[in-house]
């Protein structure tokens, strides 16, 4: 009989990667992976703590787990165990215990150990055959490969560098290796994430070099960056980066933080490269990759933002013409230099401020997606909506988010059949036959929702 496990994953794209491949890990060696609590013999709680408001979230999820499933054994993994360890409340382990009751505490030092801790308590009697890939495990057509972990540092609001500690890389091979069981497991898409992806160094491999690697050697049809730093673009060599998209399958779309637009709170932040740098790489990302769609990060209501930097910020973010806007409300953080500085924004303002980021976020994002009207893309096929005729979502390359309907008027347009399979029946492909395959469509309307409507060219 097999063990049952159960996970939850809170915060970034790097904590999904550890998670997948954590749940591939444990479903190789004979576990079953739960979708509720209440089903698990191990329930895992992956946390986050970057924010207060995160880590408010992880307690609070952490107790609920526990009253879901009292009986089973739990383990908190991650950046909450550190961030009491760093505030001296006795261990990580023992001031989660204190404040929530008994858990089994891994710091993100040792978080690697918790498939060998499982392994240890009891895993099942002979090894189950894995037929998904960790991504589909998690419910997903996509799966997170971590490659990197780690930050030096630099900006003053974050507390990340604390958490994660020094830059590390995985090597290039194990990361090939990876990569490749999931294609064999029939997963289309991989997503690459670090904490800071850019610092990726294995030797003299660095992120451009590990792409090319990726594309030459393994036949993934869909690779996709999680988040890159400007800067770290610049240091690698902006042309040699971006001439890895001349190779299809790498997506044209790109997450380049920018936390503020306006240069003098930029350079107040302790960003590693001034606003003229920035734009200068963001730029030539548009000029080298067709297509490409740029979303970014903005900090709201950092320590003396004025009236002044805020105007600033909203202009040039305004021009910089982003594709989405990732709005933080800035909250102090302990442990980090901007936490005790003067001048914190009032509440009130920042509330106000995110409004306005909001309207501008929504008019940016409708812009782009108008001007995308009547292209052509691949959608990787991911959900299936409940309706009277039934509807697919997925997403194409430049991460716009798509919808076609299924049915047996096939000439008409807006419909997205499973050409293949209906070659050789005639028949509407059932729902698991769509899901995690690829097609070219046109994107054809926009829907108020931002979701555009798609005819199926294939």
């Amino acid at each position: 009989m097999s063990k049952r496990v159960h996970i939850r994953t809170l915060g970034c794209r790097l904590n999904e990667a550890e998670s997948t491949r954590w749940a591939r890990a444990l479903q190789s060696e004979g576990w079953e992976l739960c979708a509720s609590p209440e089903q698990a013999e191990v329930v895992v709680l992956h946390s986050c703590a970057v924010t207060e408001v995160a880590y408010g979230k992880t307690k609070a999820l952490l107790r609920r787990l526990q009253r879901r499933a009292p009986e089973a054994q739990h383990v908190l993994c991650g950046c909450a165990v550190d961030f009491e360890a760093m505030l001296g409340e006795a261990s990580g382990a023992d001031a989660l215990r204190s404040a929530i009751g008994t858990v089994l505490a891994l710091p993100n030092a040792r978080k690697g150990e918790l498939v060998e801790y499982l392994r240890a308590w009891g895993a099942a009697d002979g090894a189950v055959q894995a037929n998904a890939a960790g991504g589909f495990v998690l419910g997903r057509t996509r799966a997170f490969v971590k490659v990197q972990d780690g930050c030096r540092g630099g900006c003053h609001y974050c507390i990340v560098p604390k958490l994660r500690g020094p830059e590390r890389s995985i090597p290039a091979r194990q990361v090939l290796e990876q990569i490749q069981a999931l294609e064999r497991d029939g997963l289309k898409e991989v997503v690459l994430t670090g904490v800071q992806l850019g610092a990726y160094r294995d030797g003299k491999t660095d992120l451009a070099e590990l792409l090319g690697m990726i594309l030459a050697e393994t036949g993934i049809a869909r690779l996709r960056l999680s988040s890159v730093e400007s800067w770290a673009i610049e240091l690698s060599g902006s042309a040699r980066f971006f001439a890895r998209w001349k190779d299809a399958r790498l997506c044209p779309h790109l997450h380049l933080p920018v936390q503020s637009a306006s240069a003098q709170l930029r350079e107040a932040m302790g960003r590693r490269d001034s606003l003229s740098a920035y734009r200068a790489v963001l730029d030539m990302a548009r000029a080298q990759i067709a297509g490409l769609s740029v979303s970014t990060d903005v900090l709201v209501g950092y320590p003396a933002e004025s009236a002044a930097h805020w105007e600033e910020n909203l202009r040039n973010l305004e021009q910089m013409a982003f594709s989405d806007l990732h709005l933080f409300s800035y909250s102090p953080r302990q442990g980090t230099v901007a936490a005790r500085l003067p001048e914190q924004v009032a509440e009130e303002t920042k509330r106000a401020r995110c409004a306005e980021a909001a309207a501008l976020g929504r008019e940016l994002k409708r812009r782009w997606l108008g001007s995308q009207l009547g292209t052509v893309h691949e959608v990787l096929w991911e959900s299936r909506r409940a309706s009277k005729v039934p509807r697919w979502g997925g997403y194409t390359g430049n991460f716009i988010r798509v919808e076609g309907g299924i049915s047996a008027e096939l000439g008409k347009t807006g419909q997205v059949p499973n050409v293949q399979e209906l070659g050789k029946t005639g028949q509407v492909p059932n729902v698991q036959e769509l899901r995690n395959t690829l097609q070219r469509v046109r994107l054809r309307c926009l829907r108020a929702d931002d979701v555009m409507e798609v005819e199926a060219l294939d």
